[in-house]
């Protein structure tokens, strides 16, 4: 039996909460680490049963156990979770075997 939140170089899932603090809501799911979070717009729609046309989503990564000053950090939502450098670190720390990662996640308008 293998652990989801595993530090081997063949992990493939995550446990991850997505906070919404404006819409005062969560998510916790398994997360594919080879998937972009611009691809979870779709996942979050159907999940919370809205309608995110024409919205920007911003992720932070919060890392509770590195301090307050680097506690919150902005990730670029077009790159592979696994190619987030504090993602990366936050897999590779021993500490952080049985624990889920958590995003903070807002959204704004675009466009004209």
């Amino acid at each position: 039996m293998t652990s989801r939140n595993t530090t081997s170089g063949e992990q493939r899932f995550r446990r991850a909460k997505f906070i919404f603090d404006d819409l005062e809501k969560f998510i916790v799911m398994d997360v594919f680490l080879k998937v972009a979070l611009d691809d979870l717009k779709f996942s979050f729609s159907k999940i919370l049963n809205l309608d995110f046309f024409g919205k920007r989503f911003i992720y932070q990564f919060q890392d509770q156990q590195s301090g307050t000053q680097n506690g919150n950090q902005d990730l670029d939502a077009s790159k592979l979770l696994e190619e987030q450098e504090c993602i990366k670190n936050f897999i590779e720390n021993q500490q952080n075997l049985n624990r889920e990662m958590q995003f903070k996640v807002k959204f704004e308008d675009i466009g004209a």
